[in-house]
């Protein structure tokens, strides 16, 4: 690696062991889902194989990061880039695997899992004044995060899928290709779509399931479009109030459940794999005309109409529409 860009903070810390990401787990509600839809499904797949022990600390160290730094036990929580989200994409990946499971070999889905945990680590970073560089910073620091949580997981009794080469270049470019966007004043929309498109057509994969692997893992990082629509309201809103709390963005409230919601939705974001495809696009060509319906009501809505009323009228709206669909 170049000179790194990870950055080291009290949750790295504290959080470098199992051990240590059990103490932090065990501080969550006794409600929180935490990891176990994702253990009750891996475990019996892939226990027996060498690298199990260590992806399973993997895992739960990222995951219990994501839960200290940017979640549940953040004194700074992020309301869409933390945890939950990682537990979103957890149950879409499952959801692909009882679908093709013969799609992508063991490794290649576990990949997928760490990516699900690992792809968010890093949030709130400064890009560079390079405006022609197509990778986040986020990103780029999550990338070099999630090897640092692998070589502090390998011990003598197992194996790290991330030994292998081949396998940290496609959890690179994975982790890469999730970037979606930038916020400066010289573009025309907040939202600019995932990399990852870009990106395969200067790094070669060695066969296309390598492609598609990439290519799933991005399109599940943008699959609440193909959630129920009230659930991809509340994903929406999520996000805005993230964007706001960290000063990301400038745009209005009007703006963002408007104009910006038709450019994502529309515009910028869209399934490339084969197996989002065939899962989720139906989904979310079923949300489509909702949505244009939420937007109308955004519109006719007073401009004098605060955040508050905004907010509260896009979700309304959406939970009626989704209980009529």
């Amino acid at each position: 690696m170049t000179a790194s860009i990870f950055v080291d903070d009290v949750s790295s810390e504290k959080i470098n062991t199992l051990k240590g990401a059990r103490y932090i787990l065990n501080q969550l509600d006794t409600h929180h889902p935490q990891l176990d839809e994702w253990l009750n499904w891996a475990d019996p797949l892939w226990s027996d194989l060498p690298w199990w022990p260590c992806l399973n600390r993997m895992m739960h160290i990222a995951y219990a990061r994501m839960c200290h730094r940017n979640g549940s036990l953040s004194q700074h929580p992020r309301s869409y880039h933390n945890e939950f989200h990682c537990n979103d994409i957890c149950q879409m990946l499952i959801e692909c695997h009882r679908h093709c499971a013969d799609e992508f070999t063991a490794s290649q889905w576990a990949l997928l899992s760490y990516f699900s945990v690992t792809h968010d680590l890093q949030q709130g970073l400064r890009g560079t004044a390079n405006e022609q560089q197509l990778i986040g910073a986020n990103e780029a620091a999550s990338f070099e995060e999630a090897m640092q949580i692998s070589s502090l997981s390998v011990d003598a009794d197992s194996e790290s899928l991330l030994n292998s080469v081949h396998h940290r270049a496609l959890l690179k470019t994975m982790i890469e290709g999730s970037t979606f966007g930038r916020h400066g004043d010289n573009k025309r929309y907040f939202f600019q779509g995932n990399m990852a498109h870009y990106l395969l057509k200067s790094r070669k994969m060695d066969s296309d399931t390598d492609q598609q692997l990439v290519y799933l893992a991005c399109d599940l990082d943008t699959a609440n479009v193909s959630m129920a629509f009230d659930d991809y309201a509340r994903s929406a809103i999520r996000i805005y109030d993230e964007l706001k709390a960290h000063r990301l963005i400038k745009v209005s409230a009007r703006v963002f459940f408007s104009d910006e919601q038709i450019n994502y939705f529309f515009n910028q974001q869209q399934f490339n794999s084969q197996v989002a495809k065939q899962l989720f696009q139906q989904r979310k060509d079923n949300n489509a005309p909702m949505l244009e319906q939420t937007v109308a009501a955004m519109k006719a809505l007073p401009l004098q109409a605060d955040t508050d009323t905004i907010k509260h009228t896009f979700f309304s709206t959406a939970k009626r529409l989704s209980s009529q669909s």
